[in-house]
């Protein structure tokens, strides 16, 4: 409980801290006894993770490529990928991540 550690280092003994909160000095202690720990993000994929490779690619070739530059070469290349691959993206026959790697694929000539 953050309270309880913001009052103790205010210098409120456990049982100024108790009677502020409305609980026991027991649950008190319990409170700083325990070590805050802040909780973990769940770690999520990028979405230009399928683009990862062609980007390096780029900015190895050419440095001072920005973002904008990049992000409109990515849309060119999906608009193309769209054009040879009619399904959706999300239907069994063309998943999204075998269209991105094929993309990936394409773009190395495109470049």
């Amino acid at each position: 409980m953050l309270e309880a550690r913001i009052l103790q280092a205010q210098g409120y003994t456990q049982l100024q801290i108790a009677e502020e909160l409305g609980v026991t000095d027991r649950t008190v202690r319990t409170y700083l006894k325990a070590r805050p720990c802040a909780r973990k993000k769940p770690v999520r994929p990028s979405k230009l993770d399928p683009f990862k490779a062609f980007l390096e690619q780029q900015l190895e070739k050419n440095p001072s490529y920005n973002g904008e530059l990049l992000y409109g070469r990515i849309v060119e290349a999906m608009w193309l990928l769209r054009s040879l691959c009619p399904a959706p993206l999300a239907t069994k026959g063309c998943p999204r991540q075998a269209c991105a790697e094929s993309l990936a694929v394409g773009l190395k000539g495109m470049s």
